[in-house]
């Protein structure tokens, strides 16, 4: 499919006449697949930090969104960059589009 497209209805048909089986016997109409969707629009999200002046000793919560539900997100995914501390293990939420985890520096 093409790259950033949403598109929940979708089939493929088929064409039958001018088409031969090994008999040499003609086919006639056409045939349809059942539907299929494509999802090629890469999910985005945003971070935020329920206290963003932490000392040491101290700890926050972390949560990311997703504008959609995502499988397969985990610690090995993010990257703390300029960051001196660790982020504990991510938590989603039941639909899957807000994960939560604890940043401690």
């Amino acid at each position: 499919p093409t790259d950033k497209v949403s598109a929940l209805v979708n089939t493929i048909r088929v064409n039958l006449a001018g088409v031969r089986d090994d008999a040499g016997n003609a086919g006639v109409g056409s045939a349809s697949s059942t539907n299929y969707s494509v999802d090629t629009v890469r999910p985005t999200a945003t971070i935020t930090l329920a206290d963003t002046a932490l000392t040491a000793g101290e700890s926050t919560t972390v949560n990311i969104r997703f504008n959609e539900p995502v499988t397969g997100f985990d610690a090995s995914d993010i990257v703390l960059t300029d960051a001196n501390g660790t982020l504990g293990a991510l938590t989603p939420n039941a639909e899957r589009t807000l994960w939560t985890a604890t940043f401690t520096p």
